[in-house]
């Protein structure tokens, strides 16, 4: 509303300067004429002659009416162009918005596209997880581990060298360190024909997580608690008992940035207190 008024106003005020303009030109056309008729003298060379004097008077006067005209005229062309500019400024900042907005779509766009991207990959890996769980197939002493039932085999399985290894309950936790690492090394290795690969693609995948660029750290806490949801009690406890394995302190690194074994279930561990050891692995390794 505002700038239509402005809009009216200048249209009124270029008038304005025309028609002065125009009233300058016209007041020295009137000039000598009513001069001529002001003295009441017939229209003849002789009467022009005798007002000569006055004809020199009042011509100096008009030529000042034309030049007044003249910068009239200007001020009106100046006017025009100063109003012409200033809509060329007004468009070249609505385009400047306008390519600003585009840009920001095409953004927006190029972020939904490589999150969808990334998404397609992502629960393909996930769909990918739950399929080798589903392969696994263990035979020991005649009894048959199906899928996620292996799990807390591989568990009662390190208990069992974990006793072997420390003949006696440990209170040194550089010596309890050391024991469980050996255990779970002596697991990982007893059951690598079965269980390797589903480790590395654990890994795999919290990786390729990490190193999305197309998502916030929010965003990726939100992604490791779907990896989650896919984990049984004792695939948790499992996972976390490879992170004593100095081997896979990429895996310890990445499990503490994202507090995946933050929901572990600690009566499920071979020692209540090895939740507390694990936090403080990398600390003590040190």
């Amino acid at each position: 509303m505002i700038e239509k008024e402005k809009e009216l106003k200048d249209k009124d005020v270029k008038k304005g300067w025309l028609r002065a303009g125009y009233g300058s030109i016209l007041a020295a056309i009137v000039m000598p004429i009513g001069i001529f008729l002001s003295s009441g003298k017939p229209a003849s060379i002789t009467s022009l002659s005798e007002l000569g004097a006055v004809g020199d008077f009042f011509g100096g006067s008009t030529i000042g009416f034309l030049s007044l005209a003249s910068i009239f005229f200007v001020i009106h062309a100046i006017r025009i162009q100063s109003q012409e500019l200033f809509l060329q400024r007004t468009e070249l900042a609505l385009t400047r918005t306008e390519l600003e907005e585009t840009r920001k779509v095409h953004e927006s766009s190029h972020k939904t596209m490589l999150k969808q991207q990334f998404e397609s990959t992502f629960f393909n890996m996930l769909s990918l997880h739950n399929e080798i769980v589903n392969s696994i197939h263990y035979v020991e002493a005649g009894r048959v581990y199906d899928g996620r039932a292996l799990f807390k085999r591989l568990r009662d399985y390190m208990n069992t060298q974990l006793k072997r290894i420390s003949q006696q309950p440990s209170h040194n936790q550089f010596e309890r360190l050391a024991n469980i690492e050996q255990a779970v090394s002596e697991t990982a290795k007893d059951f690598s024909e079965t269980t390797s690969h589903y480790f590395k693609n654990i890994c795999t995948l919290l990786l390729f997580l990490d190193d999305e660029k197309s998502l916030i750290d929010d965003e990726k806490f939100k992604y490791v608690e779907i990896i989650k949801s896919q984990l049984s009690p004792y695939e948790m406890v499992y996972l976390m008992y490879l992170c004593f394995r100095v081997e896979n302190k990429t895996f310890l690194e990445l499990s503490k940035k994202y507090n995946f074994f933050l929901s572990v279930d600690k009566d499920l561990l071979l020692r209540h207190d090895d939740y507390g050891m694990y936090c403080n692995f990398n600390v003590v390794i040190e």
